[in-house]
């Protein structure tokens, strides 16, 4: 698991790598939906109790650290799709950024699926965390394997002109 930017298969020209479309479009729905986060950061306390009642997860607890953790990982989880939304936007740049993010979260997926196992979270919800993960983090690796950033590019190059 290499974060820094690999010398394999490398464009002959810097400004030759072009992110693959799908690549773009992968993080923009994955943005678009960790985005959807911001809702719940804002939503009434009530309608947080309705939903987490419909889900099936029963009856939320009342309590001030219940509600300040659902908004801060909403919070955090819509800043995370705020940056994939940039990011997406400007993928050769930060290719190492990138990676760093995905097996970041790659990381954290696996223990939460740990924790969300021992909680007695719904199948469906453990399973559709990790598979949405692990989409994501394939889908980045397979699309950067090999690639430097174009800053990196040019910061290397700039060194050796001295």
């Amino acid at each position: 698991m290499d974060l820094s930017d690999s010398d394999q298969q490398q464009p002959s020209d810097s400004s030759t790598y072009v992110a693959p479309l799908w690549l773009m479009w992968l993080l923009r729905f994955t943005g678009s939906v960790c985005g959807l986060a911001w809702i719940a950061f804002v939503m009434p306390l009530d309608w947080m109790h309705w939903w987490h009642d419909s889900l099936g997860l029963g009856e939320m607890p009342q309590a001030a650290v219940v509600e300040y953790l659902a908004r801060s990982t909403s919070a955090l989880c819509g800043l995370y799709g705020v940056v994939l939304l940039w990011i997406s936007c400007h993928v050769e740049d930060h290719i190492g950024l990138l990676r760093l993010l995905t097996y970041s979260v790659a990381g954290l997926a696996v223990v939460g699926c740990l924790v969300m196992w021992n909680s007695g979270l719904p199948l469906w919800w453990l399973i559709g965390d990790a598979v949405a993960n692990l989409i994501v983090a394939i889908g980045v690796r397979l699309a950067t394997t090999g690639l430097r950033s174009r800053s990196r590019q040019r910061c290397l190059a700039t060194k050796g002109n001295r």
